[in-house]
């Protein structure tokens, strides 16, 4: 870009523009029909800038909280603020919540949470949710996988699909704990390194978690969290013309997060068809039962801090009647 100076012809390189506060706008990281996605992976001992967050311009902020839906629900808004997340900070933090509240903004919190291992969750499903992959049951879950996927009454997907869900059955003998620790030793080293190095790590984390959703504690949550992404985003555009402005901040071990989101809401279900009945009828009763587990709250940051009615709720109705039709209808206290 040339410009003229007292005669001299000047050439404004990109790193001059941003140099000058010209800076553009940030780049999506999934941009759908309903919504511009911009996701921030971190490693635990690796925080994000807030202002890397602010210069997205969210409407919404959406962040991992792993809580039961019941108790988040149940819970007034600026509790959960000053909630500590699993990055050992605080569930919103200062400079994000200042910029929500002068720009009329919401937060949302993921709320799922996995029954933990002294639970034995064993007794539910034949499978070993926590602690990575086990060698004896999965020859198990990889005949009820294929079984699954491959049965097309059941699932009701297209052909080309279910091919696509078979394939990762291929790739089952890798290992998730080298593929992981080896991700995790180039991401940890990524900030003295670029940006790109950092992404693809990001992305080889990703490839991973398909190809172990034994690893409930991840690959159930990528499910779950991508389904309330995309909910926000419906729920927005019954209101409003423009996309929603969505910025969402979870653990490196969720990247799968976006790739869910591409591929859409009736994929996300049939990846649940992964899951054994047991299994999934266990972690719904952990988080209160099915109409918690399939709500999301939606909080207005000024309204909040104001102690004024501050909260919407929505219903994922499709993840609830698939529930419903896996597990059957609610006996908890939560209906």
């Amino acid at each position: 870009m040339a410009h003229s100076l007292g005669g001299l012809a000047l050439t404004t390189t990109p790193k001059f523009i941003r140099e000058l506060g010209e800076e553009s706008e940030p780049a999506p990281t999934v941009e759908t029909e309903d919504a511009k996605y911009f996701a921030f992976y971190e490693s635990h001992q690796v925080g994000t800038d807030p202002e890397l967050i602010i210069k997205t311009k969210p409407n919404i902020f959406f962040h991992e909280l792993f809580m039961r839906s019941e108790e988040l629900i149940n819970q007034e808004p600026l509790d959960t603020f000053f909630t500590m997340n699993t990055f050992g900070t605080l569930a919103l933090p200062g400079e994000i919540e200042r910029y929500l509240y002068q720009n009329n903004g919401k937060v949302v919190y993921e709320g799922i949470s996995i029954p933990p291992k002294q639970e034995n969750i064993q007794r539910y499903a034949n499978i070993l949710i926590l602690g990575g992959a086990s060698a004896i049951n999965i020859s198990e879950l990889v005949r009820s996988m294929k079984n699954r996927i491959m049965d097309k009454k059941n699932t009701g997907i297209s052909a080309s699909t279910r091919l696509a869900l078979s394939s990762l059955l291929a790739f089952w003998t890798s290992s998730d704990f080298i593929s992981s620790a080896a991700t995790l030793s180039v991401y940890n080293k990524a900030p003295q390194k670029s940006e790109r190095l950092k992404k693809i790590a990001t992305r080889v984390k990703s490839y991973v978690s398909f190809t172990h959703p034994e690893n409930v504690t991840v690959f159930l949550r990528n499910i779950l969290m991508s389904r309330k992404l995309m909910l926000l985003a419906k729920n927005n555009n019954k209101y409003n013309i423009e996309k929603i402005r969505i910025a969402y901040q979870v653990g490196a071990g969720h990247a799968a997060v976006q790739d869910l989101i591409e591929l859409g809401d009736d994929i996300s279900l049939a990846f649940l068809d992964i899951y054994p009945k047991g299994l999934l009828n266990a972690v719904v009763e952990h988080n209160g039962g099915t109409k918690p587990f399939c709500s999301t709250q939606i909080i207005k940051v000024k309204e909040a801090i104001h102690g004024t009615p501050s909260t919407e709720t929505v219903i994922d109705e499709k993840l609830k009647s698939y529930l419903e039709e896996r597990i059957g209808k609610d006996n908890t206290v939560s209906q």
